[in-house]
């Protein structure tokens, strides 16, 4: 008797969902299935499947932040991810394959040749794998210190982890991005660029933003930490520490990192929120601020992709800037107005103080509110809650760590 490959598909179509394990069970393989991100990560800790099928256009969780769950945990990091997509999604496979997808497949498939690719799939996967050595728990160290960083370099090695380092902030980004490291150990006082300046870097970019920080600081500074915890760093350890230790203390706060990012994941459904603005650093401020306080954030960087936007994600809340070249606020907000689909959607304007007179024309349109740039990122959310819950609206907003 042949033994069956057990494969995972995490998929919320239920009618796809049941095909697609037909077609599996008929081609050998031992088919556990999930109808979301959450019950999906249960499985895959509970089963250990060789492979997981994940549809990338899963409504209650978005495939990335999905496949960085299961990449950071120790668990389920080595099982490969292959995710279904579309033919016209190049981008969510782009961005899948940023944080760790091992391949995909496209829709529609033929029934019957599914069981055939997937074995396929598969066997290019793990013949990847076999041709590098299992990894280690990868480790970034970013010290300038080259006692420390040589010291906390051997006794990790010694204790099993991989470990990369960098001299400096621009090379320990630089670093981070190569490497892609399980965590990062970061120091907080260094010339030029300093440990917050890096973290808040690391933090701003998707291809890092969910690596664990464990910031290293002096005894005298532990007060910075709160700093540190607002920008996102994980964690802290402050020198000088027991360096036979210490990969006993980085598997405990991992573990810990890893637990919350479960829970995180068992969590409350994210409120939808779209951005639209043209300048890119305000979008990213705007998005990275939500983000920690618990919106689900799209976000578009001109008017007629913030429409096209606004139609498929149906967001609960979109934040619109007045100026923007071609189409301005306004006439994207007549378009959002005059449209059956998005006429119902909050729109809250962001606008420059100068420019308040514009609001009298934006309120007759049907704008619900406006924030005046600039402003506090941190306390973002706070104000969106309040603005919404004025219109009449309860939003959840989640407490920063």
């Amino acid at each position: 008797m042949i033994k069956r490959i057990p494969v995972l598909v995490i998929e919320e179509d239920n009618d796809l969902r049941e095909l697609i394990r037909y077609n599996l069970y008929l081609d050998g393989f031992k088919v556990y299935t999930a109808a979301d991100g959450p019950s999906g990560i249960k499985a895959a800790l509970r089963y250990k499947p060789r492979l997981i099928l994940l549809d990338v256009a899963m409504s209650e969780r978005n495939a990335p932040e999905l496949i960085s769950t299961l990449k950071h945990d120790y668990r389920t990091r080595r099982i490969p991810v292959i995710i279904l997509t579309a033919e016209d999604s190049t981008g969510d496979v782009d961005q899948a394959s940023e944080i760790g997808a091992d391949d995909y497949i496209t829709k529609p498939f033929e029934d019957r040749k599914l069981g055939r690719i997937v074995k396929q799939k598969l066997k290019k996967c793990e013949d990847g794998m076999n041709k590098r050595r299992w990894k280690k728990i990868s480790a970034l160290v970013i010290d300038d210190d080259i006692g420390w960083r040589k010291a906390i370099e051997y006794n990790l090695s010694l204790d099993g982890f991989e470990v990369y380092t960098a001299a400096d902030g621009p090379s320990g980004i630089k670093a981070a991005l190569k490497h892609k490291p399980h965590l990062i150990l970061l120091d907080v006082v260094m010339p030029e660029m300093d440990g917050f300046e890096v973290l808040s870097t690391l933090k701003y970019d998707s291809r890092t933003s969910r690596i664990p920080v464990i910031m290293l600081t002096a005894k005298n500074l532990v007060g910075d930490m709160d700093r540190a915890s607002e920008i996102g760093a994980d964690g802290y350890i402050a020198k000088p520490f027991e360096g036979k230790k210490l990969g006993t203390i980085i598997r405990q706060k991992l573990e810990k990192y890893e637990e919350a990012a479960r829970n995180k994941t068992r969590g409350p459904k994210r409120v939808p929120v779209l951005i639209i603005d043209d300048d890119v650093s305000w979008r990213k401020v705007v998005e990275y601020n939500l983000y920690l306080d618990g919106f689900e954030v799209y976000s578009a960087a001109d008017g007629p992709s913030g429409i096209e936007a606004a139609l498929k994600h149906k967001p609960d809340l979109i934040l619109l800037d007045v100026m923007m070249p071609e189409m301005d606020g306004l006439e994207v907000l007549s378009a959002l107005k005059h449209d059956s689909r998005t006429s119902g959607i909050a729109v809250i304007m962001l606008t420059a103080k100068n420019l308040l007179g514009d609001m009298d024309r934006a309120f007759d349109i049907g704008a619900d509110d406006y924030i005046t740039k600039p402003f506090e990122g941190k306390k973002l959310g706070k104000t969106i809650k309040e603005k919404l819950e004025k219109r009449g609206e309860k939003i959840g907003v989640s407490s920063r760590h």
